[in-house]
């Protein structure tokens, strides 16, 4: 084997697109780097940053929108065979969804040059084995069940519970760490207490996640959350290096192809009103929380379990309609295209407000029962259908047939996930209080040999 085909050896590991237009680049940077230091071979360290990053570019708006679609449909599948009784089979197609779904916003993040190669690798690596370990905690504490169940001794995988339990969680907590600490890094936390927000983070999200996500209703939404924001985010204008040199061709784009204009970010006003509505939110939901878990306790003779719940998920849900509100403000401005994405936002931040309306007006057998909460339902599921409508990815055509389809689905089992979703709104809203504007990062660049 020739001494090129050595170098170029290293440009399997990126997806073709990329290999076309910067692998020339590439091996010829690590080939005049080799002759300057008189080997014939890469290094071991070139080996392992080509793996790194050629895997870290795969993860693009193609690798999100196949994850993202594939999820949509085994939630589908799923959701149907639990319909019609079959949860054995069910289970497969249901278990598969959350895992999808991550790694499709794990793309999406990549694709946005929110996420290094490398760090996405890792991230979607723990994720894996996270989703793997929690799958055989499931099936033991199964088989640990049914032996109880029958009054037999449970076997060492079964007695093991506890062991894959603590591993899907500390694993888990570790990718969602990372996730953390890289989106962190665009803040003005200092690295201390960016580490210790995320690990911290990474270990009370974790179960708050896992308890969400068991709900068999709440599937679909999630495939269809993350398609949307797929076919939402989609622009073509990810952010690259050529090899050696700082500047270039975006990886993701082709030559030749129209970039669709660059749109005004909000002004520092929006952006400052943005961020106080964040932290407000934030703060709502964190004493929401608090409440909804330990209220029952704070006065005696006050509220009980149920009703401090109750409150406490309508602070949450009053938290979440203030964030999108604050969302909305942050992208409205002159021009359609402002509109156009701060309308739908708005739209959900009603429905959210109704939401918390609704969970305090209701009655105590049915607490999302009064008539705000079928207004929740509808303007959410509106907001949600105005945002695919709004993409920039496929036809009109296709867009408002998928806006429509995914409203219509959205809208029955909403309001009974709200309750959920509330849970969210605190890590949400510190993301959203924390995260500096688009370009707001110092000008130097991230360069590396392997141009991503």
């Amino acid at each position: 084997m020739n001494r090129e085909a050595e170098f170029s050896r290293l440009l399997r590991w990126y997806p073709r697109q990329w290999r076309a237009e910067h692998g020339p680049v590439l091996v010829g940077t690590m080939m005049d780097a080799a002759t300057a230091e008189g080997r014939d071979r890469p290094t071991a360290a070139e080996r392992r940053s080509a793996a790194m990053h050629g895997l870290g570019a795969r993860f693009n708006e193609r690798f999100a929108l196949v994850s993202a679609a594939s999820a949509t449909a085994l939630a589908v599948i799923g959701l149907v065979a639990f319909v019609m009784g079959l949860q054995g089979i069910s289970q497969v197609p249901l278990a598969l969804v959350p895992w999808l779904s991550v790694l499709a916003a794990i793309a999406l993040l990549r694709s946005t040059s929110a996420l290094p190669g490398p760090l996405t690798v890792a991230i979607a690596a723990l994720t894996t084995l996270a989703f793997a370990l929690g799958f055989t905690a499931a099936l033991s504490w199964s088989i640990a069940f049914d032996a109880a169940d029958d009054g037999v001794a449970g076997t060492w995988f079964s007695d093991a519970l506890l062991l894959w339990v603590t591993a899907a969680w500390v694993t888990g907590a570790a990718a969602t760490a990372l996730l953390a600490g890289g989106l962190l890094s665009t803040t003005r936390l200092p690295a201390a207490a960016r580490i210790s927000a995320a690990i911290v983070g990474g270990l009370i999200s974790v179960p708050m996640i896992t308890l969400a996500l068991l709900p068999p209703l709440l599937q679909p939404l999630l495939a269809i959350a993350v398609l949307a924001l797929t076919l939402r985010t989609g622009t073509g204008t990810s952010t690259g290096t050529s090899a050696g040199t700082g500047t270039g061709t975006p990886p993701g784009a082709r030559a030749g192809r129209r970039l669709p204009a660059a749109i005004p970010g909000p002004s520092p006003a929006r952006r400052r009103i943005t961020r106080t509505l964040a932290w407000f939110a934030c703060v709502l939901s964190l004493a929401g929380t608090a409440y909804a878990a330990t209220g029952s306790a704070w006065i005696a003779g006050g509220p009980d379990g149920t009703q401090a719940m109750r409150a406490g998920i309508a602070a949450m849900l009053a938290a979440g309609a203030i964030l999108l509100a604050g969302i909305a403000v942050g992208a409205s401005g002159r021009g359609r295209e402002s509109l156009r994405r701060s309308i739908p936002v708005a739209l959900i931040a009603v429905g959210f407000a109704c939401a918390s309306a609704g969970t305090v007006l209701g009655t105590a057998g049915a607490p999302m029962s009064h008539p705000t909460s079928l207004a929740a339902t509808v303007a959410i599921a509106v907001g949600v259908a105005a945002l695919l409508v709004c993409a920039r990815r496929g036809t009109p055509a296709q867009r408002w047939i998928i806006g429509i389809a995914v409203g219509l689905t959205l809208a029955p089992p909403t309001i009974f996930l709200l309750s959920a979703v509330a849970f969210t709104v605190p890590f949400i809203a510190a993301g959203a209080a924390l995260m500096k504007a688009p370009g707001a990062r110092s000008g130097h660049r991230r360069t590396t040999f392997a141009a991503v």
